[in-house]
Parts: structure tokens; C-alpha cells; sequence
């Protein structure tokens, strides 16, 4: 950009500097031309005077004795859209009386601006005349680039014809979200996204953009988004982040912390500099070797101290050093208690930064420094460890990667320093709410939306019919008992779990030994109240991650018989595989499968075939032919069908019906002009119950293989999981030993891991 920040700090560089070096290029980098007569698409006036006062509440009046002028009205169409204001790089654009005058101009019933800002020179600031909110602040020697594009969006812009398209997108018919199309798989780029990575250290996480891409395709702006295992918030973030309000509830108040304080707006240099100014006490305070850490640990103690409690920080306790209580650990830990998993100096420094970051002033900004001491917290403890792949470029939480409290067998020779690790989280965070101010879109839909430790087998802080999107990432199974591993977290935090929380949490196993059953009942309940509160014609995305194709069955089963019409499933890489994958490649996932649902006025009905309908029982003896033979010709189909139909006495009936059954035939199958057969649409599923679950099991097995072979691609256990369990969804699935015996049968295990069909000329059924 042609502007000149260098001299900023020159001795001269006065109010008409700014004017001239700063604002005029900046306008004309905007497209904006200085136009008395109202000519241009995008205008702007100088020292234009203005002679009315501008009228407040109780008639009170600004200007009434003096002419009001302000240095520069921007106009879009000929209508004002900011006012603008030339300050002496010395003067405060944020708060104080520039900014007020800059807003009494703006509301004058000569201009009535929907904008007003300042510039100093050094920084840029825009506020909205509704509310008089800092919506923008630009550092502009550093920022100008990066925020560009999102200060020309909000002043080039008709703000009557923003309302319009508002108006005409909300009148638009339901047509626009019923026939939208399941997206595409993407490559994930978890890393691209600062708000997430690096800021929100979880046991699970959607990577942001498959979660933007869906919400971009079945949402319009405005619209309400909701995730009902919310986990690290990723859902809500994206939607607003888009322009959609954010709704996440979870159960976890680890997982409700994380979410609203990431999202929370503060000034990032006050954020900074608190965050020294915490530092810097901690250092001046901080034990000076083990000897002494273990003499505090003796005079320290557990008082309550919930971080959302304003009247429990201090009161009667200021004199004794808060440590956390001394929690039971889940089952399976190496160690019992949660004191045990930190050395005496670790909990006393941690204890003493807590302390410190509870002494500041402003909940946002103590709410943000709380985030950076958790995350310090994933790495100061004894089941952080460095692993030979990622030697000198840190390490692993055993909690995330173990799903249990193991203590690392090696012990880093030198534990993480909590000073460096809290100054660097916090980098970290500032880089993430960076983005969040760069978006347009985030903080004017921070107020309409909601983060909320609740249930999600009974979402009553929701009304019925008042979402229009779900995108959600329920648990599976016994994989991961998520209050129970947040042990640690929530205990710094003081955040109490107790035995009522872990009864609601949709897991299996668990502290409480859940069976698989009541797991199925609270996924079932979960499911009804996303039913009931997202609107008629209007989708729910459901990730699934796991290698039970009996869950993934009853999930679909239990969703239609709520009255969600499922749509179809899409194959997702979800990225770089897990650390849990690694260990147990037969037991989880490391793609997903993401099933989409409608809620529709009349949802269909799961069909029920039987002897008696005759249409039925043309794809019954299809469907059958072609599984046992793995496809069938034209003459082989109508052969069946003249001899079942025969035997079974609707040949008549079939022939009153039908002249002939070939273009039905060539509707419902693919047929392959190589070998002249007919076989099952790609995608499609049996419409028959009656054939047998391993007759069509094998069937999709040895297509998919085939196709591999032909296409020259490799494939794993968990592709074949992911292509077939979506095709098997009438009827019984089948186990996942079921599908192992198939693979033993019909493939050849390489080295690598990959199946290749044995052999191309074999018989399916040998």
C-alpha cells in the first residue's frame, strides 16, 4: 500500500500530518474520491459544516452555540456511511472524548451515520453509532495489510441494501435449505486456524474447516447453529466466524470455560502486558528449588475458589496459598490422586500463577490469562513427555494420547518451565483471538450466541423449532470418558463434578461402569432433543467415529424413528492420524463418516418389504441374483423372475403390471456393457431384508475390492469400514468379525497393511 507509517513518530508529525500522509492515501486505497457533488459510488466530503446541533435524550444539545465540523464524511451511493476524525498521533482514538464527538457527528440529523472512526496515525479505530461499539481497531503499522480487506467491507458497503438482503434472505422459501446437496470431502488443514490450534488443547477436535464447510452449505448468514457436544467449541466458533450465532452446550465445564474464554474480546496489548505484569510477580515469588516448594506445599491448602465465583477468591483464606483439591483419579490411572501427577513444584508454581492471574482486574482479560494457565497445565505435569520423533520440538500429554493418567516411563530431563510455557500459551491465545477481530463477523454475533454447560439429553435452555443447523461430535462408545480425564483441568479450574454430571455423560464404561445400553438410551435421548429443537426443513450433521457398524445402524434406526429422514453418509479424512490410532489401528477410525439427516414435514417411513407387494418383490429376487452371482445379466434377471414368480404365484400380477421390467432394471441397477451384468447402484444400499447380512456384506466387500484393483488404489481396514457400513443400513449389520472372516476369504493382507482381492477370476461365492 502507498502510506507512508515510518515518520509517525516524527516531533511535527501533527493532526494535519495525519490528514495528509495517513488518511487520504487510506481513503483512496478504499476507492473512495473526494466528490462534492455526489457523483461517485464511493465519496467523501471534508470540513463539511454542519448547523444543527445533534439533539441527545431529554433534548439535550451538542452544538448548539458553534458550528459542528467534522474532517471527513465517507458516503456510499450518495448516503453518508462514517464519519471520520483526524487526531495527533499523542491523542487516545479509543475511549475518551474524541471518540464521543466523533459519535455526535455520526447520529446529527444532518448525517445520521451507521459509522464513526478515528485515526491517530498509529491506529485506526471504527465504532457503530447503534450502541457506540469498537467493531474494528487497526495497529497500523502492523495490522493495516491483515484487517484491510475487513475495514472495506463494513464502510463500502449500502447499509439499507445489507438490511434488504437480510429481509429477502429470511423471507426466502424453505426450497433453498431442503434441496441443498451433502458436501464434498475436503483435505483438512487443522493447523491453518490460530483460534484453534494452540488455543484449545482437547481430547477431541473437528478440524475447523470441515466444520466451515458444512456450515457454509446448509446455512445462510443470520442462521442458528448448534452443538450439542460442544467438546472444544469448534462448531459454535465457526459459525460465528461466518455470521451465524453459535449455540454450544456441553457437559464439561472444562469445555464451556475454553470456548467462552477464547471468545471473550479484549484489548490484545492490555492482554499482553497484564500478562508480563503477572509474570513478573510470579517470578519475584516463585520458589527457588525443590526444598523450598516442598516448605510452601506444607502451609498450603484446598479452599473453594471457583474461578466463576466472584465471593469465593480470598475472603478468610487470603493468607493461605490455594492449591487444588486432592481429587481420586478415574480407574486405570497410574497413580491415585491428582497431586500425585504433578512433582511439589509444579503445583506450588502453578498454584502461585493461578493466585496471580485471580488478582487482575477485567473477567475477560482474567478469563483469557485463565486459559493460558490450563493450557500451561497440559504441559507441566508428569504425564508430559518428549517422544524420539519429537524430540526438541515438545512432546506428548499422556492424557490425550493414553486416554488415561499415565506417567511417562522417561522423565524429560529438564521439566517444561512454567514461566516460559504460560508466556508462550499466551502468544498463542493472542494470535488466535487475533483472527476472531479480523473477522467481520465474530463479535457482532458474540452477543446472540450462547456457550452453556447443559445436557444434551435435555436441552431445556433451547426452544422447540429455533435452530436451523446441527453439526455434532457425540462420543462413541467407551473411547473416551471425557469428565473423567478432564480431572486434572477442573480441579485447577475448581470446577465441581460430581455424580450427577457423570450419570448424564453419553459414554460407555466410565467411573460409573455404564453399560452399553444406557449408552444407547442417552445417545436416543440426545437424538430426540435435537429433533425437537432444530426447524422443520432444516439439517443436522452427525460425525461418526467409530468401527461398530451395529452403532452406526442403531443411530440411523433411532433417528427415524423420531422422524429424521436420513439422507446418506460422506467419507471424511479427518487428517493426521491419532496417536490412539497408531495403537489400536482395528479399533478406531482414522477417517469418519459424517451422517446427514432432514427434519422434513412428513419424514419418511422406513419401507417394509413383504411377499405381498409385488413391486417390492422385483428387487427382492433382483437383489438376490446379483448378490449370489455378483451381478446378474438382463436374460439371467427375467429368468429368476419366470420361475419365482411361477412358483410364488404373482408372475400374472407382474405381468398386468408391467409390459416389460427393463426399464425399471435400467433405472434401479449399473450395468457394466464389459461384462453385460447389472449390479447394485454405487452408493445405493439392498432394499431387500430378506437376503442374507453375509451374502451382502460380501457383496459390497468384493465390489469395493474389485474396484480398488481396477482403479490400482490401496485400501485398509478402515476404508473398507467406512465404504460399507453406510451400504448395510437395512437389516442386521454385521460384526466386525464378520467383515475380518470376508477379508480372510476374499483378500490378500499386504505388509503395508492395504487388502487386495485375491484373485480376479475367482467365484464370489466358491
Amino acid at each position: 500500500m502507498n502510506i507512508n507509517l515510518d515518520y509517525v513518530d516524527e516531533k511535527d508529525f501533527k493532526e494535519d500530518s495525519v490528514r495528509r500522509e495517513i488518511i487520504d492515501p487510506l481513503l483512496k486505497e478504499l476507492d473512495f474520491e473526494f466528490d462534492l457533488k455526489g457523483n461517485k459510488t464511493l465519496s467523501f466530503k471534508t470540513s463539511l459544516s454542519i448547523k444543527s446541533p445533534t439533539i441527545l435524550g431529554s433534548n439535550t444539545k451538542i452544538g448548539q452555540d458553534r458550528i459542528l465540523i467534522p474532517d471527513y464524511i465517507l458516503y456510499v451511493e450518495n448516503k453518508p456511511i462514517c464519519v471520520l476524525d483526524a487526531k495527533a498521533p499523542t491523542e487516545n482514538i479509543k475511549n475518551g472524548n474524541h471518540p464521543q464527538q466523533a459519535f455526535y457527528y455520526a447520529i446529527n440529523a444532518e448525517i445520521k451515520a451507521p459509522y464513526y472512526a478515528l485515526c491517530n496515525g498509529k491506529e485506526f479505530t471504527l465504532f457503530t453509532s447503534i450502541g457506540q461499539e469498537l467493531i474494528l481497531e487497526i495497529d497500523l503499522k502492523n495490522e493495516l495489510e491483515t484487517k484491510f480487506d475487513t475495514l472495506k467491507s463494513y464502510i463500502t458497503n449500502n447499509t439499507e441494501s445489507q438490511i434488504q438482503k437480510i429481509k429477502e434472505d429470511a423471507n426466502r422459501d424453505d426450497e433453498w435449505y431442503l434441496n441443498r446437496s451433502l458436501p464434498k470431502a475436503i483435505k483438512p488443514q487443522k493447523q491453518k486456524a490460530k483460534r484453534h490450534f494452540g488455543c484449545l488443547a482437547y481430547f477431541t477436535r473437528q478440524s475447523w474447516d470441515i466444520v466451515q464447510n458444512h456450515i457454509l452449505n446448509f446455512t445462510q448468514e443470520g442462521d442458528v447453529v448448534l452443538d450439542s457436544f460442544g467438546g472444544s467449541g469448534v462448531s459454535a466458533i465457526e459459525a460465528m466466524m461466518k455470521g451465524r450465532v453459535g449455540i454450544h452446550i456441553d457437559l464439561n465445564p472444562l469445555s464451556v470455560f475454553m470456548a467462552t474464554a477464547l471468545s471473550t474480546e479484549v484489548n490484545l496489548s492490555e492482554l499482553y502486558e497484564i500478562g508480563e505484569m503477572v509474570l513478573k510477580n510470579f517470578e519475584k515469588i516463585t520458589p527457588k528449588n525443590d526444598k523450598e516448594a516442598k516448605e510452601m506445599l506444607k502451609n498450603a491448602s484446598y479452599y473453594p475458589s471457583n474461578i466463576q465465583a466472584k465471593n469465593s477468591m480470598g475472603g478468610g483464606h487470603k493468607k493461605t496459598l490455594w492449591i487444588p483439591k486432592d481429587e481420586i483419579l478415574p480407574k486405570g490411572s497410574d497413580v491415585a490422586t491428582l497431586r500425585d501427577i504433578f512433582t511439589p513444584s509444579q503445583i506450588i508454581e502453578l498454584a502461585l500463577l493461578r493466585g496471580e492471574i485471580l488478582k487482575t482486574k477485567g473477567e475477560n482479560i482474567k478469563l483469557s490469562l485463565l486459559l493460558a494457565l490450563v493450557n500451561t497445565i497440559t504441559m507441566c505435569n508428569k504425564t508430559f513427555h518428549e517422544t524420539e520423533k519429537r524430540k526438541g520440538s515438545g512432546g506428548v500429554c499422556g492424557i490425550f494420547n493414553y486416554y488415561r493418567y499415565r506417567i511417562a516411563k522417561t522423565e524429560i530431563s529438564t521439566p517444561f518451565n512454567i514461566s516460559e510455557t504460560f508466556r508462550r500459551k499466551l502468544q498463542r491465545i493472542i494470535s488466535g483471538k487475533r483472527e476472531l477481530q479480523n473477522s467481520p463477523h465474530f463479535y457482532q454475533m458474540l452477543p446472540k450466541s450462547k456457550f452453556i454447560q447443559g445436557d444434551a439429553t435435555n436441552l431445556k435452555e433451547i426452544e422447540s423449532n429455533s435452530v436451523d443447523y446441527i453439526y455434532t461430535d457425540p462420543p462413541y462408545g467407551a473411547k473416551i470418558p471425557y469428565l473423567d480425564l478432564s480431572t486434572m483441568w477442573n480441579a485447577w479450574l475448581d470446577f465441581p463434578v460430581d455424580k450427577t454430571l457423570l450419570e448424564k455423560e453419553c459414554i460407555e464404561k466410565g467411573s460409573l461402569n455404564k453399560s452399553t445400553q444406557e449408552y444407547y438410551d442417552l445417545i436416543k435421548q440426545g437424538l430426540k432433543e435435537m429433533y425437537r429443537v432444530l426447524k422443520f426443513n432444516r439439517w443436522m450433521s452427525f460425525v461418526f467415529q467409530h468401527q461398530s457398524p451395529q452403532l452406526w445402524q442403531t443411530i440411523v434406526e433411532y433417528a427415524e424413528e423420531i422422524g429424521f429422514e436420513y439422507i446418506g453418509s460422506i467419507r471424511q479424512s479427518n487428517g493426521q492420524s491419532s496417536f490412539k490410532k497408531v495403537q489400536n489401528p482395528f479399533t478406531v477410525l482414522s477417517g469418519q463418516l459424517i451422517m446427514h439427516f432432514k427434519k422434513v414435514e412428513n419424514p419418511k417411513t422406513l419401507a417394509k418389504e413383504s411377499l405381498g407387494d409385488d413391486y417390492d418383490l422385483i428387487f427382492n429376487h433382483i437383489e438376490a441374483l446379483i448378490a449370489k452371482e455378483n451381478g446378474a445379466t438382463l436374460e439371467e434377471i427375467y429368468g429368476e423372475l419366470t420361475i419365482t414368480g411361477l412358483e410364488m404365484g404373482f408372475l400374472h400380477e407382474l405381468g398386468n403390471k408391467f409390459e416389460t421390467l427393463t426399464p425399471i432394471i435400467n433405472e434401479n441397477y449399473d450395468y457394466d456393457k464389459e461384462t453385460q451384468k447389472y449390479h447394485i447402484k454405487k452408493g445405493s444400499k439392498f432394499k431387500s431384508h430378506n437376503i442374507s447380512i453375509e451374502t451382502r456384506a460380501k457383496y459390497f466387500i468384493v465390489s469395493f475390492l474389485k474396484k480398488a484393483q481396477r482403479q490400482n488404489t490401496k485400501i485398509t481396514f478402515d476404508d473398507i469400514c467406512l465404504e460399507v457400513i453406510p451400504l448395510l443400513k437395512n437389516g442386521v449389520t454385521p460384526s466386525k468379525e464378520l467383515i475380518k472372516d470376508i477379508l480372510e476369504e476374499v483378500s490378500i493382507l499386504t505388509q503395508e497393511g492395504n487388502y487386495v482381492f485375491k484373485s480376479a477370476s475367482m467365484s464370489l461365492f466358491n
